[in-house]
Order: C-alpha cells, then structure tokens, then sequence
C-alpha cells in the first residue's frame, strides 16, 4: 500500500476500505497521507492513528463520512499541510485545539457543518476548541464554506501565505 519515499517513511493513501484493512505502516511517521471516501468513519480514522504518530508531510482528508477530529488529530502530529475537503458531516473540531503550528498549508473547503470555534466556555487558553490555540501557518489559509465565529483564530500571529475566507456560514458571534 505504501509509496516509496526515505527508508521506512513512506506515504499512504487509504481510498477503499481493503487498504485501511491492509494499512501497515513500515514506521509509525508517514510521510503523507491521503484519505478519501464516503465509508470512512471516525472509528476507521482511530484505527489509522493507532499505527501513525506524525505525518511529516501533508494530511488531506476528502469526501469522507467522518464527522469529528478526535482521535485522529488530538493523536497525530501533522508537521505539514491540513487539508480537508468535502467532509459534509464533519463538525467535531476538539481534536484541533492541542496544534500550535502548522508546517504548510490549512485548507478547509466545503465542510459546511465545521464550526471554527475560538472558546467553548472561557476565555483562558484551556478552554479553546478547533484551532483556537494555532499561532502560526507557513503556507497560506484558506476557509471556504465553514461556520467561523469570533475568535476562531484568536492565537494566530503569523501566515507565510495567502488568507482567504469565503462563504462561510454565521460568520460572527457564535451566539448570535
């Protein structure tokens, strides 16, 4: 299933469900990894961040059936791109709150139920949900057709690329 790359890091990409049968990472740091189709769910991502501690690369994650980042992203160490796209029931953004840095690119496209919550019930940095703890992004941004909310990005200081939010859903207050 892996693709070549350096000695054990390889890349993975996991599009049917015999290869997340048959995942068995050489290393538990992959160098990217792919996940796509409708039958993923979130059980399916926990079993993959059983066998994988850091992706070294990029993470995309595409027109799955996952609906939350717990137990995938609170447990896996992304050191370069983030991209979720077309997750139509993804919501859960808990998983998030523990990343500070991202080594590439965050792109969240057409996860319409993706709340981009800053704080969840208080102002101090324990209490911050989705990415309210990221300070930095070396690539660019780019939020199109999330729910953002004020605060939703209250740590971050500095983007190396473009900042592009478009056709989000309650942008504002998430009260109101």
């Amino acid at each position: 299933i892996g693709q070549a790359g350096q000695g054990d890091v390889r890349s993975y990409p996991l599009s049917a469900p015999e290869a997340f049968g048959m995942f068995a990472p050489r290393s538990d740091k992959v160098a990217d990894l792919t996940i796509t189709g409708s039958f993923v769910t979130d059980a399916m991502m926990a079993m993959v961040a059983a066998k994988v501690t850091e992706v070294q690369g990029t993470i995309i994650i595409e027109n799955t059936g996952i609906t939350t980042s717990t137990g995938f992203f609170d447990r896996v160490q992304c050191k370069g791109s983030i991209i979720l796209r077309n997750n139509q029931s993804f919501s859960g953004q808990h998983g998030f709150k523990g990343i500070t840095h991202i080594g590439g690119d965050l792109v969240i496209e057409n996860c319409p139920y993706f709340n981009m919550l800053g704080f969840t019930s208080g102002t101090q940095p324990e209490f911050w949900s989705g990415f309210g703890n990221l300070v930095s992004v070396e690539g660019s941004v780019r939020l199109v057709n999330v729910r953002m909310y004020n605060w939703c990005l209250q740590s971050l200081l500095s983007i190396g690329g473009d900042f592009e939010v478009s056709k989000g859903d309650g942008i504002g207050h998430p009260r109101g």
